[in-house]
């Protein structure tokens, strides 16, 4: 099986605070490279891992978009769904969302549950829920044992929007990290989180982290790096990470406004974040809590608003 994978394309018609020009454009020629790719590599079918859209409700006509290129590539294309993808959080509710449509609509975007090729790799697909991480802490990933016993596995690859991390992230934030995850998959194909983790190995499982299409923040790990696609060879036992070439310099994609803000006040943004820990705000919601150390400590209205903003980016990343 020969594919392509790629995942947090986050289309929106809306551009994000902190990027310039126009984010919809920028996605959209990313795309076109990633499906010329999918072309030069002659591959059987194209994965993505979730967050498709940035929203489960996203403007028809720009979506429309979209599908035309994907459907113009003549690719199988499987998709899994995100945490962006879902209403509440739940596939099992999120059947008006707008990925969900487009399963529905299309001949060529399809939903990823699982698929067998006569080469006998299986590749499983794990839409996204609350609090999966912590299902995995206790149950692990493991083949499903009625396709072990159905078919003779080859190679597993199993596609996950879980967030699964090879070092500890914030302690607040449920993650689960690769070497404690219990799994019998050959190759696990990382999404959700946003910066690029590499490819490293745990045990028998090699795990794959290239970091998502979008970049919607000014955090480093969007503004200093460039997103990729993964094509996979399972037969010649190739896997190649591939930097696109349609990224415009980060100075004419992103606004660091608020970052000079921050520094003509003496102050820097992860001053700023640090110091959320180190204030009372137990019971106060994340705003509150950023309204109460700007007035606390006289921060002008204007830096507020601007880190507000940020902080939204920031959760929105995480979720």
């Amino acid at each position: 099986m020969k594919f392509i994978y790629f995942y947090c394309s986050h289309f929106k018609g809306k551009n994000p605070t902190s990027r310039k020009g126009n984010y919809f454009e920028d996605m959209k020629a990313k795309l076109k490279e990633v499906l010329e790719i999918s072309k030069e590599k002659n591959v059987d079918c194209i994965l993505h891992g979730g967050d498709f859209t940035d929203s489960p409700v996203i403007a028809l006509n720009l979506i429309d978009e979209i599908v035309d290129m994907i459907e113009e590539n003549e690719k199988p294309f499987y998709a899994i769904r995100g945490s962006h993808d879902e209403i509440g959080h739940n596939p099992e509710l999120s059947t008006s969302s707008i990925l969900s449509h487009i399963f529905r609509r299309s001949d060529t975007i399809h939903h990823l549950n699982w698929m067998i090729d006569d080469e006998a790799v299986l590749v499983h697909g794990y839409d996204y829920y609350h609090d999966m991480e912590n299902d995995f802490k206790k149950d692990g990933l493991m083949i499903p044992k009625e396709l072990k016993k159905k078919y003779f596995v080859k190679k597993s690859i199993a596609l996950t929007h879980a967030f699964i991390v090879e070092k500890p992230f914030h302690k607040d934030v449920v993650h689960i990290l690769a070497k404690d995850l219990k799994t019998d998959y050959d190759l696990i194909l990382l999404a959700h989180y946003h910066p690029e983790q590499g490819i490293f190995k745990i045990g028998n499982t090699t795990f794959v982290g290239i970091g998502s299409l979008a970049r919607k923040t000014i955090g480093k790990g969007d503004t200093e790096r460039t997103p990729n696609v993964l094509f996979v060879d399972t037969e010649k036992q190739i896997m190649d990470v591939i930097p696109l070439k349609s990224i415009r310099p980060k100075e004419e994609t992103f606004d660091f406004e608020v970052i000079e803000i921050l520094k003509r006040e003496g102050k820097s943004l992860d001053d700023f974040i640090d110091s959320l820990e180190s204030v009372a705000v137990q019971g106060l919601g994340v705003k509150d809590a950023i309204v109460k150390i700007c007035n606390e400590n006289k921060i002008e209205k204007e830096i507020k608003d601007k880190i507000i903003n940020k902080i939204d980016e920031a959760q929105e990343a995480m979720e």
